[in-house]
């Protein structure tokens, strides 16, 4: 009974819509089919549901992947149409989890990696050339920018 998306007002935003149940009951088959594998219909119905649900759902191609890749994990790419649902939050009011957490130590400054910490299994899982790699995995050497 929840309203798709697109029907909410900007002020409305990060509230729960059809989608983001649609989408959390594909995931919860999802899970639930490692142990009855009859669930996978679940998923599939679920997902396509979203897909179906007339909110106007597609992924973004501009035909720069690495562009495209890094823009969907970034507020620049919030509520676009593949946006399902996310805690509201942004560059002006900040998040409650940053993208990336530099040391491995508890709450303070520049947090921790914590239960995050990416192995050299997931970096060889890319094939070279990834563009998902280079947005998923700091290199030794690649300079970025925290905090400003």
């Amino acid at each position: 009974m929840l309203p798709l998306f697109s029907n909410y007002s900007s002020e409305n935003y990060g509230r729960p819509h059809k989608d983001a149940a649609y989408a959390y009951m594909a995931k919860t088959n999802l899970y639930w089919a490692q142990y009855d594998a009859s669930r996978y219909a679940e998923v599939v119905k679920y997902a396509d549901a979203v897909t179906n649900s007339g909110s106007g759902r597609a992924l973004i191609n501009t035909g720069n992947p690495s562009q495209d890749y890094r823009e969907l994990h970034s507020h620049l790419n919030n509520w676009t149409s593949e946006y399902i649902w996310s805690v509201n939050s942004g560059v002006d009011k900040g998040s409650i989890l940053t993208g990336v957490m530099l040391e491995n130590k508890g709450w303070g400054k520049y947090n921790g990696w914590g239960y995050y910490t990416p192995s050299e299994g997931l970096y060889n899982e890319f094939e070279a050339d990834d563009a998902r790699k280079a947005v998923t995995v700091l290199n030794f050497g690649d300079d970025f920018t925290f905090f400003w």
